[in-house]
């Protein structure tokens, strides 16, 4: 349960600044944390090729996570590569 609150609470934060960010249409103060997002979602990928036995592979929300970690990895690439180019 803890952990469910850690991660909700850094995934608000993460929108947040996002969201602050896009307001303010700044893409370099993004870099930061598009860097750090595409470090979760590389990290996230390599948990699940080194752990694949702790997800039940018949449930569609497996399908749905493994579907949410590389669009983080994709989302913080993009966003790093983007901040950069600016």
């Amino acid at each position: 349960m803890l952990t469910s609150q850690a991660i909700g609470a850094w995934g608000v934060g993460i929108g947040i600044i996002a969201l602050h960010a896009s307001w303010e249409n700044d893409w370099t103060r993004l870099y930061p944390m598009m860097v750090g997002y595409a470090t979760y979602g590389a990290l996230q990928s390599i948990n699940l090729l080194r752990y694949p036995e702790v997800l039940d592979w018949t449930r569609f929300s497996t399908v749905l996570y493994i579907i949410f970690v590389i669009s983080v990895f994709l989302t913080g690439v993009y966003g790093a590569w983007k901040s950069r180019q600016i």
